[in-house]
C-alpha cells in the first residue's frame, strides 16, 4: 500500500509530539473501563507508536504495533521489534491474542469493501477495542470511507461487541487533544468481557453520532468562525422573538428589528 505521507516529511514525528497528551488521557479512561492495566496491547495503524509508548509506560508488559512499510524506523518511539510492517488492506497477521486493540483514525483510509473484515480482525484479536474513524464530511488526506460511529457500531455488534462511550466525556473539552479524537473515539467491549457489568453500554447506536462544535464550525463555508458565531446568535434571537410573538398571540404582527450594522449578505 503506497503511503499517503511521504517519507521523512516529519508527519509521524510531529504527530507524536501532538498526540502524547491525548494518548495519556485516552488510555487512562480505557484502562479504567476494562478493569485495569491490560497485559498485552495491539495498535493497528500505530504511527510512530505513541499510544503504545504510553501503554508501556503505564505498565503494559507487551505492546505490538502494525503500520505500513513507509514508516521510517528512526521515527519510532517504541522498540523496533514491537513493530510489524503490514498493508492494512489485507487481513491482519496472526500475532496472538491481546487484552486491548487500538485503531484510531485509520479505518476511513481503507476501501469500503475492507470495513467489515477490518472490524472482524480487531474483534478476533482482543475482547476490547479502542476505535475511532472519520465521520462524513470530516475530510482528510486519503479518506475513502467516512462513516458515522453508528455504522461502525453495527459492524462491531455483529461480533457481539457493544459500544461504551467512556472516553469522549473525559476529553470532550480538552483543547490540547485533536478534535477528531474527542469526537470519534469509542470503546467497544465484547458482551462477555469480565468488566462489562461495570460500564454503561450504549444500546441506541444513533446516540453515538456526535459532531464536536469545533469540527462543525471548521466546516462553515469560508472557514470563518466569527461569522458563523454571529449567524448562530442572530438565528437564536430570531427564534426567541418568534416564540415571544406566538406566546402573546400577536403572530407575525410585530415588525422585525432593523438589520444589524454588519451583514452576511454577499
Amino acid at each position: 500500500m503506497k503511503s499517503i505521507y511521504r517519507r521523512r516529511t516529519g508527519f509521524f514525528s510531529e504527530r507524536h509530539r501532538r498526540t502524547h497528551h491525548a494518548a495519556c488521557r485516552m488510555t487512562s479512561a480505557t484502562f479504567e473501563a476494562i478493569g485495569g492495566t491490560p497485559g498485552r496491547v495491539l495498535d493497528v495503524g500505530c504511527g510512530v507508536g505513541t499510544f503504545l509508548d504510553v501503554c508501556h509506560a503505564s505498565g503494559v508488559a507487551t505492546v505490538r504495533g502494525l503500520e505500513g512499510d513507509w514508516l521510517d524506523p528512526e521515527d519510532l518511539v517504541i522498540d523496533r521489534a514491537s513493530l510489524t510492517p503490514h498493508d492494512l488492506r489485507e487481513p491482519l497477521p496472526e500475532l496472538g491474542q491481546f487484552d486491548l486493540a487500538i485503531s484510531l483514525e485509520v479505518a476511513e483510509h481503507l476501501p469500503p469493501t475492507r470495513a467489515a473484515t477490518f472490524v472482524e480482525d480487531l474483534c478476533k484479536r482482543a475482547p476490547a477495542v479502542m476505535f475511532s474513524a472519520a465521520i462524513p464530511l470530516q475530510g482528510g488526506v486519503g479518506h475513502l470511507n467516512e462513516r458515522w460511529p453508528s455504522w461502525w457500531a453495527k459492524l462491531f455488534a455483529a461480533h457481539n461487541f457493544a459500544a461504551v462511550d467512556c472516553i469522549r466525556p473525559m476529553i470532550w473539552s480538552d483543547n490540547d487533544i485533536a478534535t477528531w479524537y474527542r469526537q470519534n473515539t469509542l470503546l467497544y467491549m465484547r458482551r462477555d468481557h469480565p468488566a462489562i457489568d461495570a460500564v454503561s453500554l450504549v444500546e441506541d447506536r444513533g446516540a453515538l453520532d456526535l459532531v464536536h462544535p469545533l469540527m462543525y464550525l471548521d466546516k462553515v463555508p469560508g472557514n470563518d468562525i466569527p461569522r458563523a458565531t454571529k449567524s448562530l446568535t442572530r438565528a437564536t434571537r430570531r427564534t426567541i422573538r418568534t416564540a415571544i410573538r406566538r406566546a402573546i398571540g400577536q403572530g407575525d404582527s410585530i415588525p422585525p428589528p432593523a438589520a444589524p450594522p454588519e451583514s452576511d449578505s454577499p
